[in-house]
């Protein structure tokens, strides 16, 4: 008789074998829900950056008031229209501020001007990935000339993204586009578009 035993069998073989097989399939687990939470918070983190840039673009009046006047001075951009108060009348868009805000992120001043760039920035988490559209909610045609930055030189980006948060918003406004002369006509009484 033997008195050597052995030290591997066919059954341990077999165990350890299932035990690795067994770790490495949890670590894969543990690896993928890893990742779909990190995606879910990156996805949470861009909606609220989005909406809250949004409320703040068409229900202020901005930071300071007349910083349209005064683009030096930006703090915080707002859009909406002010009333006979000086207070900001919300969802009612100023299509001087948004064309104020629209040379603002020219390629002229957004590279040369770090302070007006870094304000509007601000509005969405320090990125330059955003993109503003006035678009008229029945026939979805753009009202305005998009916003985003270095708009005169270069595509927003946004159709190669990965993900692209919209946030809308109904607005009022003084701008439509009329069908026959394609130009822009201010209105006595403001239609309702959406903002994207």
């Amino acid at each position: 008789m033997n008195d050597r035993g052995q030290v591997f069998t066919l059954d341990m073989f077999f165990a350890l074998t299932l035990t690795a097989l067994l770790v490495s399939c949890s670590g894969l687990a543990l690896e993928q829900v890893r990742r779909q939470m990190d995606d879910y918070l990156l996805r949470y983190s861009l909606e609220q950056t989005a909406i809250k840039a949004a409320d703040v673009l068409v229900r202020t009046n901005g930071t300071p008031a007349d910083w349209w006047t005064r683009p030096t001075y930006l703090e915080t951009v707002g859009l909406s229209q002010n009333g006979s108060d000086g207070a900001p009348v919300p969802n009612c868009l100023s299509v001087v501020k948004l064309e104020n805000l629209r040379q603002l992120c020219q390629a002229n001043t957004w590279e040369r001007q770090p302070n007006i760039s870094r304000a509007i920035m601000g509005l969405f988490d320090n990125s330059e990935k955003f993109e503003i559209l006035l678009i008229d909610e029945n026939t979805g045609e753009n009202l305005w000339p998009p916003v985003y930055p270095c708009w005169d030189i270069r595509p927003s980006g946004a159709d190669n993204s990965l993900e692209v948060i919209i946030v809308k918003r109904l607005i009022a406004t003084d701008v439509r586009k009329e069908n026959i002369l394609e130009n822009l006509v201010h209105l006595s009484k403001p239609p309702y578009y959406l903002v994207y």
